[in-house]
């Protein structure tokens, strides 16, 4: 509860229409001894004051009565001892907090039931439109609920923010108990939030599977869609709920079921392979997408006939550049941008085809030497990258010198991200050292930060990015930097035209 400074007592000055007024200083009756004895916990003066016949409704400067401290310590005692007094027990504080309202914040059934049965409003709201039900249900006191429903309180209001029912906030803070008390009590199951939420969605979406288990057996509908066309069991897997995903499969969910982008609850156990095809950089807060594959829903999806070819057909929004490269992409695309092995041999079991392509041309070998990645490779990744480019080698994907729309190899990926031991795999198994992409980078050009000037945002590449990559291409064979008319400008770039004296002129030289 929030409280301003204590009250100073004495005259004040205020100036009114140019003259100075004195007001007159508060009478023992009207002063806020009572409020300020609740506030210290100091119960002697506080049954004393009673028996003086202080005023037990004088508020604070910020509009706190006692009750309203008796009540933000859970001092059911006082409680008793004010209310008898006459407290008022609607009284509101500056900030539109009732005793009752306090009380659900503390989750005190017992204070809640008091200030009731003295005839607390059930249904007076705050500003924002939050209700003592709403308050109740959000901190998890199913007796405190209970108490609140007995007395009619109005399970379809919803506050003005984000339009929750006092079910939704239930639900969104894993109370199963305080879901189960309102659905009994006749709450709203299908009733969506400004944002289109339904309670099983806040369910999903929190992982509660206790609640979800309540709503399912209230009539909530498995497949029910939600924003952005997620169902339940999609918005479980976005959200990494892999236990109330196994949950929702085991119910009826619909394994295939997609989002308006195309993605399934597959694609999404794979999640850190579509914040790399997204190019998502390591930050707090996109930390929590960097999350391990679900191989447990991952598992279960395809136990119940998952379809591991469907592809994702929009940008999914999830921080990163606006890349296109996720679209077209498979799960298995995914299990190798990851890059995981153990998902990329699930999948090809389950029958995924390991040559498929995204829109943009990237093959799963291109994906799993690091090719489109957002965040270079740990250490630990780079291991992972060789097994995930043996499974990709080993399920067909031999072409090592494919390119994809912008010219990038898989060796051009891999040695970006300093993975050594997949660059020698690369070479040995044929990739071409001296490759370029449109921009006329190398491999080795990659590897070693070289800045050129054509390349947007070509200056922030660094000087050096992998030396021992570097290193390992000219051990290898790579042509060396240093060599005569290495570089080149490609012919639609502004530096070419430069070059050749066509600044301001087409091709055409017009």
């Amino acid at each position: 509860m929030r409280m301003v400074a204590k009250h100073l007592a004495g005259l004040a000055a205020v100036l009114l229409g140019g003259a100075l007024i004195l007001s007159a200083p508060l009478t023992a009756a009207e002063a806020p001894r009572l409020a300020d004895a609740a506030q210290k916990q100091d119960r002697a003066a506080l049954s004393a004051l009673i028996r003086d016949k202080a005023n037990v409704n004088a508020p604070q400067p910020d509009g706190a009565t006692a009750l309203h401290w008796a009540v933000h310590w859970d001092d059911a005692e006082s409680v008793d001892l004010l209310i008898r007094a006459g407290a008022n027990v609607n009284a509101k504080n500056d900030y539109s907090a009732t005793p009752l309202s306090l009380a659900c914040t503390n989750g005190n059934a017992a204070i809640v039931e008091r200030l009731l049965a003295a005839r607390a409003n059930p249904n007076s709201t705050e500003p924002s439109g939050e209700t003592p039900l709403m308050r109740c249900a959000r901190t998890g006191s199913a007796a405190a609920v209970k108490s609140l429903l007995a007395r009619k309180a109005d399970l379809t209001a919803k506050d003005n923010e984000r339009g929750q029912t006092a079910l939704m906030w239930a639900v969104s803070q894993k109370h199963p108990d305080v879901a189960k008390a309102l659905i009994e009590a006749g709450a709203d199951i299908r009733a969506a939030s400004k944002g289109g939420f339904t309670p099983i969605l806040f369910a999903a979406r929190v992982g509660d599977v206790e609640s979800g288990k309540i709503l399912l057996e209230a009539g909530a509908k498995v497949n029910e869609p939600g924003p952005g066309g997620m169902t339940p069991l999609v918005l479980a897997s976005a959200s990494g709920q892999e236990e109330f995903g196994s949950f929702l499969l085991d119910n009826g969910a619909d394994p295939n079921a997609r989002d308006n982008t195309g993605a399934t609850a597959l694609h999404f156990t794979l999640m850190r392979g579509i914040i790399s095809l997204n190019q998502v950089r390591i930050a707090n807060y996109v930390e929590h997408l960097f999350r391990p594959t679900m191989h447990g829903l991952l598992k279960a999806l395809l136990a119940h006939k998952a379809d591991p070819n469907i592809a994702i057909e929009k940008r999914i929004a999830l921080g990163g550049s606006r890349s296109d490269d996720p679209i077209g992409a498979t799960s298995f695309l995914l299990a190798a941008a990851t890059p995981d092995a153990a998902a990329m041999r699930l999948l090809a079991d389950a029958g995924a085809n390991p040559k498929a392509k995204t829109k943009s041309g990237l093959t799963a070998l291109m994906v799993a030497a690091g090719v489109s990645r957002g965040q270079d490779f740990t250490d630990v990744e780079k291991r992972l990258s060789l097994d995930a480019v043996r499974v990709a080698l080993e399920l067909g994907v031999t072409d090592v010198n494919a390119v994809n729309e912008s010219g990038l190899t898989a060796l051009h990926g891999a040695a970006a991200n300093g993975a050594n031991d997949v660059v020698q795999l690369l070479v040995a198994k044929g990739a071409k050292m001296d490759v370029r992409d449109k921009y006329q980078q190398t491999p080795l050009s990659v590897a070693a930060g070289e800045r050129l000037p054509w390349i947007p945002n070509g200056d922030e590449l660094g000087e050096i990015m992998q030396p021992s990559t570097r290193d390992l291409l000219l051990k290898l064979g790579a042509t060396p930097l240093t060599a005569p008319g290495y570089f080149h400008p490609p012919e639609d770039s502004e530096a070419y035209r430069i070059n050749r004296g066509l600044r301001g002129l087409d091709k055409a030289g017009r």
